[in-house]
């Protein structure tokens, strides 16, 4: 665990630093806990709040609250359906979120390697009742690949690279990949049902003002 805190703080320097020279890049950071209750041998249930932090940790930049599903279909095929609400700040009011998404992923091992895909279709209401747009919802796909090497020790390292790719937004006509993520991390394994994740992100909004984020982030995960 202490070898997981270590990683953490490192990320937080590296991070801070790397936003510091450009001006218009921002640092964050992510914290997240997800519990996770077995159902069946095929199904469960979990629920994941998180808070994230921005403006150079200056400031909470979303509360958010998960609920959802998972589907173990094959060994190495699963599908999860969630519900998230959150609450983002716009510097003079929070701007409310209702999100529902589809994950599928599929994962093989090659050796020690570990190759995963995800694909998730996404639907998002902002600001329903405040909003004229409020009552349409944005669509995305998002393509998420990564690699994890197996160790055989309690902690794994990986890497991985996302995509959004918009498909319809009223508020932002025209389909376009509008932000990518670049992401390291270690997952660490506190227990056989509690663990660890570790991680610093690149991000790059092509559209937006801050074109460049640098975020650390650290998870619990508990199954039971």
């Amino acid at each position: 665990m202490m070898r997981s805190i270590r990683l953490f703080v490192l990320a937080l320097l590296i991070g801070s630093s790397a936003a510091a020279f450009e001006p218009d890049s921002d640092f964050g950071a992510w914290f997240s806990v997800n519990v996770q209750k077995r159902v069946t041998r095929t199904f469960s249930l979990n629920v994941n709040p998180q808070v994230r932090f921005n403006r150079n940790l200056a400031t909470v930049d979303q509360y958010m609250a998960e609920l959802g599903g998972e589907l173990l279909i094959t060994r190495n095929f699963r599908a999860t359906l969630n519900y998230r609400l959150t609450e983002s700040n716009r510097r003079d009011y929070f701007s409310t979120r209702h999100r529902v998404f589809l994950d599928l992923s599929y994962k093989q091992k090659y050796g020690r390697v570990v190759v995963g895909l995800r694909e998730r279709i996404q639907s998002q209401f902002k600001d329903v009742y405040s909003s004229d747009l409020g009552r349409y919802p944005a669509w995305y796909l998002r393509t998420r690949l990564s690699l994890k090497y197996d160790t055989d020790l309690s902690w794994k390292p990986y890497a991985s690279t996302e995509i959004f790719y918009r498909t319809r937004d009223l508020e932002n006509p025209g389909n376009s990949v509008d932000q990518y993520r670049y992401e390291v991390g270690i997952d660490y394994s506190i227990t056989q049902d509690q663990s660890l994740n570790v991680f610093y992100m690149f991000k790059r909004n092509p559209e937006d003002r801050v074109y460049n984020e640098y975020i650390t982030g650290l998870g619990y995960s508990i199954t039971f």
